[in-house]
């Protein structure tokens, strides 16, 4: 029904942005605790990295491992609103263009 009218009315942009990061936070946490990038079969990292908007269209096996490592590494924080913001701007960011530290700076804003 929306595509026929061309839009989406504001609020559910809203909604489906918090499901979609309470989603990515809990997968996050999962791969954390089952020993990151490394312990998923080359099916499951493809998914992950797509989830997390990452190329991987002619990327090799280990090329997608480093990038969700970096993924996992660049938005770990203890505090849900920074963890949000800085899952923000990666989601905002092509993955050539992301930070190599953890000390950048994330928008006031957040999904």
């Amino acid at each position: 029904m929306w595509d026929r009218l061309g839009f989406m009315p504001p609020g559910m942009w809203r909604v489906k942005g918090n499901l979609r990061m309470a989603f990515l936070e809990g997968d996050d946490k999962n791969l954390v605790e089952d020993g990151g990038p490394s312990g998923l079969e080359t099916d499951e990292l493809r998914i992950a990295c797509m989830e997390r908007g990452i190329d991987v269209l002619g990327k090799s096996e280990s090329d997608m491992r480093m990038w969700l490592g970096d993924w996992l590494r660049l938005t770990a924080a203890e505090d849900l609103t920074e963890r949000r913001r800085r899952m923000t701007t990666l989601l905002m960011t092509r993955q050539e263009h992301w930070p190599q530290t953890r000390d950048f700076a994330v928008p006031e804003w957040h999904l």
